[in-house]
Formats: structure tokens, C-alpha cells, sequence
């Protein structure tokens, strides 16, 4: 039988993380204080050197974005800055008509993996590259069909990091001459409208990376935003679609219009789907913490449901500020916990920070 909304409230209420009990801390990087603040946080770990990495979006308006990578050897207690992987560039671009736009390549929310079984590169980075035209204080300044999911690769986090790849495109996105390495519209009848692709979360297991990402399609009179799970067995060579994760109307239960913000996670063997419920219409209040979804089979991206067949939570974690919850985990990182950025309105000109939590997934 199917939950009614009391119930269903009843059940959030049981697994909920109160955000009220104590402020968290602030995750500061030591040697770098971008002007308007940090966001977009992944962690990853290096078990040979008992590293923990942090890529993140680092901030400068009105245009600005890029990708810098810290590390902690204390557990995530303190970080330290390591590098610049992906530097926003200012450029020009010719349009469709042949039109100049002015503007910059951006690389934002970024998803670190290490994987050790690809010795040529052991590590590697995913982002949303796209292009942004001037004077970018406008809703159609982000021009999206200009974009993809960019791969960056290194053998070192710390060290030399090759230009950023366009690596996942959707049909005719983007327009000639960019062209991408895979064309995501043909892996399957379920991705066959999709023109954007963003907010990646990544996870090597049993030697497949698993690629989680929000997928966008024209759907009028609106749009589709689906969660859909990628695969590769051939360390991002190629890739197979797994399965859709969750859709729009999933998140309705949890306050949002769609997900956003993917993350994969293991925490003691069991591996987790972090995402974050959004809401259109007031950007400064737009996201509403992370829910932690557990899989029952990662293999063909099937979560845990509960006997109605709907989507069962295994925690939901509330923001403590305006907005918050594209979050990311790693256990080997106690220190942070599950690591929350939030937006802070009251924070001007740096309101863009992120905050460990504490809170593991189980």
C-alpha cells in the first residue's frame, strides 16, 4: 500500500539529520582564499600515501570558475592547497551564424577518482566545461549547448594535469568545431533527447567506473532532469549506459523539483548515491541538503526501494544556511564526515563555503 504524506514525513523524520544541533565547521584551504569563497566539493583518497584530495570549484564573479585540488594527511582535519587542475580561460567563440562572443571556458563542479589500475593515469578529473559570454550577470549568459564533460588526467593530483578533453557531448551539442569523444545520445533509447550533462559523481569498483550525471532533455513544455549511471570498463575509454537513477518527479518527496549534485560514496563495503533536492525559482534558496540513497545493485543502478516502490532514504541531511547540499563523502576522511557547501547570503562578498559535517552515510 502506498505511503501516504504523513507517513512519508513520519519516515524523513526518523532518518532527518537535524542541522540545528551545533554549527559545523568551515573547511578552510590553507594557501588559497579565492574572492568570493570555495564550492562544488569532491573527495578522493590515495591509499598509498595516506592522502586525501579535494577538488572544488573555486569562485571569482562575475565570471570566474576553476578548478583547484587540495590535500589533507590528517584525516581531512586541516587542507592545504596543491594546485590549479583547471584554470577558467577568457577566449572567443563563433556562434552557429558566425556571430564573435566574447567570454570564458569555465570548469565547474568538479568529480575526483583515483584509479590505480590505469597506470598511465591514475587519476583523474570530470567536469562541466562550458562557455560563458559577457557580461555574464544575465540567465542566458551560460551557454550550454558550448559545453560538455571535460577529462583531465595526472599522475600526480599534486602535479602536472593534462588539458581538459571534451569527453561526453549529446548529439548535436556542441556545435562543430568542438567535438567530444562519445556521443551519450547513442548509448541508449533513454538518453536519445539529452542536450546537457552536468554535476558528475564518480566511483571506481570491481574495475568499472561508474559516472552519475544529471541529465537534461527537452520535455515541453519544460524539461526532464534525470539522474542517469554510465559505465566503463576500459578506464573511461568508452562507456555503456547503466541504468536512470532517479527522475524529477523523485525528488518531490524531499522538497525538490529534480535532484542535483551527485556524488558516489562507500562507506563499510555498501556504496551510496548522495543527491541534492532543488528548487527553481529563488536561486539564494535553491538547494535543500543531501539525501543518501543506498544501492542494492551498483552494477545495473538499481537503489533501494521500499515496498511501494519508492525511493528509500538512508539519510537525509539538511543545509544549516540559506542553501546547501551538493555534498560528498569518503570514509577515509572522519574528520569532514559527509561535506556540505552552502551558499550564505549574509556572507557577502564570499558566500560561497563549505563545512564538514560530521555525519557518515549510515
Amino acid at each position: 500500500m502506498r505511503a501516504g504524506p504523513a507517513a512519508l514525513m513520519l519516515a524523513l523524520a526518523a532518518i532527518r539529520t537535524a542541522a540545528a544541533q551545533a554549527p559545523w565547521p568551515e573547511v578552510t584551504i590553507d594557501g588559497d582564499k579565492p574572492r568570493n569563497g570555495f564550492y562544488d566539493p569532491c573527495l578522493a583518497w590515495d591509499e598509498a600515501t595516506r592522502t586525501g584530495w579535494l577538488a572544488y570549484s573555486s569562485i571569482e564573479v562575475p565570471a570566474q570558475v576553476s578548478t583547484h585540488l587540495a590535500r589533507s594527511t590528517d584525516g581531512g582535519a586541516t587542507w592545504q592547497f596543491a594546485t590549479t587542475a583547471n584554470r577558467c580561460q577568457t577566449s572567443t567563440i563563433r556562434d552557429e551564424r558566425g556571430e564573435r562572443i566574447p567570454g570564458v571556458w569555465r570548469h565547474e563542479t568538479p568529480a575526483l577518482l583515483h584509479d590505480p589500475d590505469d597506470p598511465a593515469a591514475p587519476w583523474k578529473l570530470f567536469c562541466h566545461t562550458y562557455f560563458a559570454k559577457q557580461p555574464y550577470n544575465r540567465p542566458d549568459d551560460r551557454i550550454f549547448r558550448y559545453g560538455w564533460i571535460s577529462l583531465s588526467t595526472a599522475r600526480d593530483p599534486a602535479g602536472l594535469w593534462t588539458e581538459p578533453e571534451p569527453l561526453l557531448g549529446c548529439g548535436a551539442f556542441p556545435p562543430a568545431p568542438y567535438r567530444c569523444r562519445s556521443d551519450v545520445t547513442k548509448l541508449g533509447p533513454e538518453l536519445a533527447q539529452v542536450i546537457i550533462l552536468t554535476e558528475p559523481g564518480v566511483l571506481v569498483r570491481d574495475g568499472q567506473i561508474y559516472l552519475a550525471l544529471q541529465a537534461l532533455a527537452p520535455d515541453p513544455p519544460g524539461w526532464s532532469f534525470n539522474q542517469t549511471l554510465l559505465a566503463s570498463a576500459d578506464h573511461g575509454q568508452t562507456w555503456r549506459f547503466v541504468a536512470t537513477l532517479a527522475t524529477a518527479a523523485e525528488a518531490k518527496p524531499f522538497g525538490g523539483d529534480f535532484f542535483t549534485g551527485a556524488d558516489l560514496a562507500v562507506q563499510a563495503g555498501r556504496v551510496f548515491l548522495l543527491l541534492c533536492p532543488e528548487t527553481r525559482g529563488d536561486p539564494e534558496h535553491a538547494h535543500h541538503g543531501t539525501v543518501v540513497f543506498e544501492f542494492a545493485d551498483l552494477a545495473t543502478g538499481r537503489l533501494k526501494r521500499g515496498a511501494d516502490g519508492h525511493l528509500a532514504a538512508a539519510k537525509v541531511v539538511t543545509p544549516q544556511l540559506d542553501s546547501g547540499g551538493q555534498s560528498t563523502y569518503d570514509e577515509h576522511l572522519p574528520a569532514c564526515g559527509l561535506l556540505m557547501p552552502q551558499f550564505d547570503r549574509h556572507q557577502m562578498p564570499r558566500p560561497w563555503r563549505m563545512f564538514a559535517t560530521g555525519v557518515g552515510l549510515i
